[in-house]
């Protein structure tokens, strides 16, 4: 293998040390949620029978009763809900607001299911025969009926169909996926993971997408962090035995800063910067030497406009 002892750069870096085809709109989703609830949806014959609630800020624990901390690593900010009928079919639509279009989609990233049936909506839905989820902006749409009935089906669809082409913001994916590379991708696999990557709380809104490498399976992964501060903290968190006393002398990263990490659990992990990234990979190995190179090679002239 080809390496190299980094402990003099390390100790450096360490010692010295952040509207419906693409873009954003301008941020009106930041208005009242109630603008979007339809009273009526007439091909689904859906109505309205309930008045909207809004909940705000740290109140969302009174309306899901559990879980809203992971909702506000993404920056959630207010969720607006209502009820709606159709015949024997009743329904409840939740919109749920973030900070940001990456803060929404890193919640519903981590909702969806390993083997989703997705819908085209807004950036990407999923259905699942009781409920629809779905992102377009900073807002995450979340349709839930009472059983699985081809009639509820058919309302869920239809009020979905009804909302999406009307809220605001990106249908594009984070533009920190367009980075990642396409080849050997495992499909449903873009997460954004909000805190506590590798088992580090300071380790926040992480771009991970996994990848097979036969017979491997890796995990690529991408945080921003223009200055090396991130990294910075993280390797000094790392202790005396995880750390390999040599990293890879060929591998790309900027100015050779990087470090090849044994985890017990995660297996070995390499990461370093590239062009203002934190970039690594989980599992990795020699035989994906050159796999590895030639992403953080592309990183060099990568840009954060766009995705995939």
């Amino acid at each position: 293998m080809r390496r190299f002892s980094v402990a003099v750069g390390l100790a450096v870096l360490l010692s010295a040390i952040m509207v419906a085809c693409g873009g954003d709109t301008p941020r009106d989703s930041r208005e009242s949620l109630a603008a979007y609830f339809p009273d009526r949806v007439e091909p689904a014959n859906l109505e309205k029978v309930s008045d909207i609630r809004t909940f705000v800020g740290d109140s969302l624990w009174e309306y899901i009763d559990g879980g809203a901390e992971l909702y506000h690593t993404y920056g959630f900010t207010k969720i607006s809900t209502a009820d709606y009928r159709s015949g024997d079919v009743d329904l409840v639509l939740d919109l749920y607001q973030f900070a940001t279009s990456d803060g929404a989609y890193g919640l519903y990233s981590m909702l969806r299911p390993d083997e989703p049936e997705l819908v085209t909506l807004g950036v990407e839905g999923y259905f699942t025969g009781s409920s629809l989820e779905f992102v377009r902006g900073e807002i995450m749409g979340r349709i839930v009926g009472y059983d699985e009935s081809e009639a509820t089906g058919a309302a869920i669809r239809g009020l979905a169909q009804h909302l999406a082409p009307v809220l605001p913001g990106t249908t594009r994916r984070p533009a920190m996926f367009s980075i990642l590379p396409g080849d050997a991708a495992v499909a449903n696999t873009d997460k954004i993971i909000g805190q506590g990557f590798l088992g580090q709380s300071f380790l926040r809104m992480v771009y991970t997408r996994d990848y097979v490498l036969a017979p491997d399976t890796l995990t690529l992964f991408l945080i921003d962090d223009p200055d090396g501060a991130v990294m910075a903290e993280w390797f000094g968190f790392v202790s005396d035995e995880e750390k390999s006393p040599v990293s890879l002398a060929d591998m790309p990263f900027d100015e050779n800063y990087s470090l090849l990490i044994s985890n017990a659990y995660y297996g070995d992990v390499l990461a370093g910067l590239k062009n203002g990234k934190l970039a690594g990979v989980i599992n990795f190995s020699d035989q994906h030497f050159e796999f590895v190179s030639q992403w953080l090679g592309s990183l060099s002239g990568s840009s954060d406009a766009g995705g995939p």
